[in-house]
């Protein structure tokens, strides 16, 4: 009986630490940190292969922006318009970029860089550590 409660436990506490790094920025900047060579490795293999746009990293779904050097790692999406998307991604030139390397000019705001597109969709992005960076977009 013992044994069956500390699977139980077991599987719980691993399910709330899946949870917290596909949820959280605090939790996700600390896997980066973590985790750095084998993101690197992931993220530029990503964009050595110029045929894929779109990959998977653990919880995490990979969009690939090959002629930016951009490979974004999503952890919350929100499907409707007006919704909120969070993240961070891998810039090969060590740059920060709007969401999706779409080019919109970034302007310095606090620790960081917001972006705006004529359609009112926005964004904020800044520096987790060389290469990588975190970001929030409202679209």
């Amino acid at each position: 009986m013992k044994k069956h409660w500390r699977k139980i436990l077991l599987a719980l506490l691993l399910l709330l630490l899946i949870g917290s790094f596909t949820l959280q920025d605090p939790a996700a900047r600390l896997y980066i940190r973590l985790n750095t060579a084998s993101l690197e490795a992931f993220a530029q293999e990503a964009l050595s292969d110029g045929a894929a746009q779109t990959a998977q990293y653990g919880p995490w779904r990979v969009s690939v922006w090959h002629g930016a050097g951009i490979v974004e790692f999503h952890i919350r999406q929100s499907p409707a318009s007006g919704g909120v998307e969070k993240g961070f991604y891998y810039s090969a030139a060590g740059t920060p970029a709007s969401f999706q390397a779409t080019g919109y000019p970034l302007r310095v705001s606090g620790g960081g860089w917001i972006w705006e597109d004529p359609y009112g969709n926005h964004g904020y992005t800044e520096r987790i550590q060389a290469h990588w960076f975190w970001y929030d977009a409202v679209l």
